[in-house]
C-alpha cells in the first residue's frame, strides 16, 4: 500500500521479489510469477548440486567412488592395450571387439564381389593389423580399403603365379603326352612349391605390410626374415594355413557361413602376423658393457 510503512522484514520480502496483494479482508504477501519461475530453477539446481552425478562449473563433480572406478578403468584399459603376446590371441582377440559381428557380416558382403570385395578385404587384413600391433583389440571398420590391400593383393597373385608355373607345365606337358609319372611329378612340384609359399606367407606379408610392393618382392629380405627363426616361421604359417580352412568351413552352411567364417580367417591372419613381427623382433639390444677405471 502506498504510504503505508513497512518493517524491516518487508524490506527484505521486497527486495526477494514479493509483493502486497489485498483479498478484501488483510494484506498478505505473494511472489511474483517470474519470481517463482527463478525460485523453482534455483530448487532444481540445488537438488542437481547435491547428487552424486552432478556437474560443477562445466566439469563432472568427482563420485564418491571415483578412485575404485579410476582403478578397474586402468585395468580394462592396460588389458586392451597391450600387443599379441601368444598366437592364442590371434583366434580371441576378434571377438573382444563390441562390434565384431556386424564388422565381419558386413565385410564378408563386401567380400562376395569379384576382385574388387578381395582386395578390400585385404585392406581389411592390413588395418586390423594397424591395430593389433597398437595394442588395441578391435577389428577394422567394414568397407572398400582397396587403396589399403592392393598391393599385398598384386604381390600375392604374381608369387602364385611364378610358384605355379613349374609344377602346371610339368603336369599339363603330362596330360598332353598322357605320361601319368611326368604329371604325377608335376603334381608333386606343386605340391612342394605350395608348401614353400606358405612358409614364406608370413614374411611375405609382413614385407608388404611395412614397405609395400618393394617389400613383396625383396626376395633376399623375405628369405632371410623367414630363415632367422624357422621355427616361429613355420608356427605362424601352419596358423596362417588353419585359417585359411576356417575360412573355407563355411561351406557348411550353405555358403551362409561364408559371412562369417572368411573375415573371421583374416582376423585370425591379422593376429598371427602381429605376433609374427613381435616375436621375430626379438629382445632390445644390450648396451655396451661398462668400462672400469683402471
Amino acid at each position: 500500500m502506498a504510504g503505508s510503512r513497512q518493517s524491516p522484514s518487508d524490506f527484505g520480502r521486497s527486495a526477494a521479489g514479493w509483493h502486497h496483494v489485498h483479498d478484501g479482508r488483510c494484506r498478505r504477501w505473494k511472489v511474483r510469477p517470474h519470481c517463482r519461475a527463478i525460485s523453482n530453477r534455483q530448487r532444481a539446481r540445488s537438488l542437481e548440486l547435491n547428487s552424486p552425478h552432478d556437474r560443477l562449473g562445466g566439469r563432472q563433480r568427482p563420485h564418491r567412488d571415483f578412485g575404485r572406478s579410476r582403478f578397474f578403468r586402468t585395468v580394462r584399459e592396460a588389458l586392451h592395450s597391450s600387443p599379441v603376446t601368444s598366437v592364442g590371441d590371434s583366434f580371441a582377440w576378434p571377438f573382444q571387439d563390441p562390434g565384431w559381428f556386424s564388422k565381419m557380416i558386413v565385410q564378408g558382403l563386401i567380400a562376395i564381389i569379384p576382385i574388387i570385395g578381395w582386395i578390400a578385404l585385404i585392406g581389411w587384413l592390413l588395418m586390423t593389423i594397424d591395430n593389433y600391433r597398437a595394442g588395441r583389440r578391435e577389428l577394422a571398420p567394414a568397407g572398400f580399403h582397396l587403396e589399403r590391400g592392393i598391393a599385398l593383393f598384386v604381390v600375392f597373385l604374381i608369387w602364385a603365379v611364378v610358384f605355379g608355373i613349374p609344377g602346371g607345365i610339368l603336369a599339363g606337358a603330362g596330360n598332353s603326352s598322357h605320361s601319368a609319372g611326368l604329371a604325377g611329378f608335376g603334381n608333386l612340384i606343386s605340391f612342394v612349391l605350395s608348401l614353400l609359399l606358405a612358409f614364406l606367407a608370413p614374411a611375405i606379408i609382413l614385407h608388404t605390410y611395412r614397405a609395400g610392393f618393394a617389400g613383396g618382392f625383396d626376395v633376399g629380405g623375405i628369405w632371410q626374415t623367414a630363415t632367422s627363426n624357422p621355427t616361429n616361421t613355420i608356427v605362424a604359417g601352419l596358423l596362417i594355413y588353419v585359417a585359411r580352412i576356417i575360412g573355407v568351413l563355411g561351406v557348411i552352411l550353405c555358403c551362409i557361413g561364408l559371412l562369417f567364417t572368411i573375415p573371421y580367417s583374416v582376423a585370425i591372419t591379422a593376429g598371427v602376423v602381429a605376433w609374427y613381427e613381435r616375436v621375430m623382433a626379438g629382445p632390445a639390444p644390450m648396451g655396451p658393457a661398462p668400462t672400469t677405471p683402471a
